[in-house]
């Protein structure tokens, strides 16, 4: 089965401000990022320009014995749009289009010199207008996203917190562990069996999972492998039978990503009727869509607000756990010890430099005293940001915390550490050199991340 292309990702922030607060022409025809096809793009409209300005003035097409010189716009527009290289391609387009005329068009005169270096110099302005913004919008879209990102997974575990409370409120003797060390082991299984290649992993021990405290009696996961449905079953409950592709709330929960049931418009009215109970997509933060759960049957009386929520976080942070295992694999091969989600934010500090050259920076606290180094830790610890991640990471005899600083240039560093020391300073009356702290600090860079841990590690022993 072909999932619907009815199906988009969420929108950033910026996009839907972009949506809101630009013209319709400008939000629907955005430039390329194909070289090929804005060359194309310039070349098809210098050459229109060209021709209607000869159809207009076809003794004088360029405008240069008098008046405003029009044809010059046309390079302007396409420098504002891509930026001084294409604006300059532009100008030896029409420069060629000059000697084209003059040799097979009839076009009389000598060379117009100063109206091709104004026009050229009026392209490259307006192309390092071009350049300079456009790689400011770049950064602000990829910040907004990491935003989003990080907004989409507080929202997540804000609502994590207040149903952990509730249900051990309501079930503390029913269930035989709370939903903390439910996520803790949902995360260390998908760890282990993602090595093994699998499409799902640990799809078997989501499947017990959900039918125990979701009380599903008939249910099955199947995987999602980009855009098409896998009508095997990756795991299941029950006899659940074959997939019927052309159920009409499984068309639903895929084209929407949402959760679908039989409750939800228009199937409470019958207009369709459904062979299922639920239809839950699987679909990670950054919203690509790993799978589907399928209901058959259930309790009437199981089926309630909180156990759809319930549901929808489940799959969700199961397909968070499979994207973040994906990302952070080289680091946690090489450090078994780092937590998960410091790997995944030096995984996405490292994605934001590459796609919109934002730096981030690591800290480290080495101490050589263990007993030191634990009691001036957790005073470091507490004074951290929350954007910060933080490690404590023992090596050898020297205890080091790490301290992740998103967003956070070399230049910014020094704030920081001023801070730290200025607070240490005013709460206990000693400064990061009299508490025996050493510290090192770094950027991250493009090389792999297991090979500047190791480098930074080294740089703290020596």
């Amino acid at each position: 089965m072909r999932i619907p292309a009815a199906i988009r990702l969420k929108q950033s922030a910026a996009e839907r401000a972009a949506r809101r607060l630009l013209p319709r022409t400008v939000t629907l025809w955005k430039p390329s990022a194909d070289w090929r096809i804005a060359l194309g793009e310039a070349l098809l409209f210098m050459g229109a320009s060209l021709a209607v300005s000869w159809l207009l003035n076809p003794h004088d097409p360029f405008w240069t014995e008098g008046g405003f010189p029009w044809l010059w716009l046309a390079a302007a527009i396409l420098a504002l749009r891509y930026g001084s290289v294409i604006g300059v391609f532009a100008m030896a387009f029409a420069l060629a289009g000059w000697f084209l005329l003059q040799t097979y068009g009839g076009l009389g005169g000598e060379f117009p010199r100063a109206s091709f270096l104004g026009g050229l110099i009026l392209a490259l302005i307006t192309g390092e207008f071009s350049d300079v913004w456009n790689a400011r919008l770049n950064q602000a879209q990829a910040v907004n996203a990491y935003i989003d990102e990080r907004l989409h997974a507080l929202t997540h575990n804000h609502f994590l917190l207040s149903v952990s409370h509730e249900r051990l409120e309501q079930e503390l003797i029913a269930r035989p562990f709370t939903l903390r060390e439910m996520f803790a082991a949902m995360r260390g299984r998908v760890l282990r069996e993602e090595a093994r290649d699998e499409t799902l992993p640990a799809a078997a021990w989501l499947m017990q999972l959900l039918a125990q405290i979701c009380r599903l009696e008939c249910a099955a996961l199947f995987a999602i492998d980009g855009t098409q449905l896998k009508p095997q079953a990756v795991a299941s409950v029950g006899d659940f039978g074959a997939l019927d592709e052309s159920d009409p709330m499984l068309a639903a929960a895929l084209e929407s990503g949402q959760l679908t049931h039989v409750q939800s418009e228009p199937f409470v009215e019958d207009d369709q009727p459904s062979r299922y109970v639920v239809c839950a997509p699987a679909v990670t933060s950054g919203g690509r869509l790993l799978g589907v759960l399928v209901a058959q049957r259930m309790p009437f009386t199981a089926l309630t607000l909180e156990t759809l929520q319930l549901i929808t976080v489940l799959l969700a942070y199961y397909a968070d756990s499979i994207d973040h295992a994906e990302s952070t694999r080289p680091v946690l091969a090489a450090y078994p010890r780092c937590p998960g989600d410091f790997a995944l934010e030096l995984v996405r500090m490292q994605r934001l430099l590459s796609t919109a050259a934002i730096r981030s920076s690591l800290v480290a606290f080495v101490a050589r005293d263990a007993q030191t180094a634990a009691e001036w830790f957790a005073r470091i610890d507490r004074l951290r940001r929350t954007v910060d991640v933080a490690w404590s990471h023992t090596d050898g005899g020297l205890r080091v915390l790490l301290m992740l600083l998103p967003l956070t240039a070399q230049s910014g560093l020094s704030g920081y550490l001023e801070r730290v020391g200025r607070s240490l300073r005013e709460q206990y009356g000693a400064d990061l050199e009299s508490a025996g702290l050493k510290v090192h600090t770094t950027e991250i860079g493009e090389a792999p991340l297991p090979e500047q841990l190791a480098a930074f590690l080294e740089r703290c022993r020596a």
